[in-house]
């Protein structure tokens, strides 16, 4: 039992490094499934194949099931990072559609997310990921974070 959740582990420490390299979220989201299949006794794993199965899908452009996992886990884990997942995926079903309602509901969601992020490190985050959502509600464009940072935070670092 103890080698088979060492591996479950292992795995799961796989798939948080190709999340964090970006553009592997669907290799992250096998994996992290294959880790909790491996060790169901830790319920966490689980949990977070499901939040990487959000990166899968807006990955995928598949924005209804971003939006589905988002609020699934909203409802699950209300907090200010779940509810810029929410913004984030209401934010590309509206760049796609056009349809007010979602922008509004973006908008409401990270007004939701910026008044639960008190602490210092989560109005950092909030502020990074924010950036990215106003502009894709502004534009209709979507773009990820790696493509956002070159197109436009990589420029105010130079000129600064």
């Amino acid at each position: 039992m103890w080698e088979k959740a060492n591996r479950a582990f292992e795995k799961a420490e796989e798939a948080s490094k190709l999340e964090q390299q970006g553009g592997h979220d669907a290799d992250a989201a096998r994996l992290m499934h294959e880790a909790a299949a491996m060790y169901p006794q830790a319920t966490n794993l689980a949990i977070a194949a499901e939040m990487y199965d959000e990166g899968a899908a807006f990955e995928r452009k598949d924005y209804d099931t971003f939006l589905s996992i988002a609020r699934q886990q909203w409802k699950i884990f209300p907090g200010p990072e779940t509810a810029g997942v929410v913004a984030s995926a209401l934010a590309c079903k509206y760049a796609v559609t056009g349809d007010e309602q979602y922008k509004k509901q973006s908008e409401e969601m990270l007004l939701e997310a910026e008044r639960g992020s008190q602490q210092a490190e989560q109005k950092k985050r909030f502020e990074e990921y924010a950036e990215r959502i106003r502009y894709r509600l502004a534009s209709r464009v979507i773009i990820d974070k790696p493509e956002y940072d070159k197109k436009f935070r990589s420029q105010k670092t130079s000129t600064e």
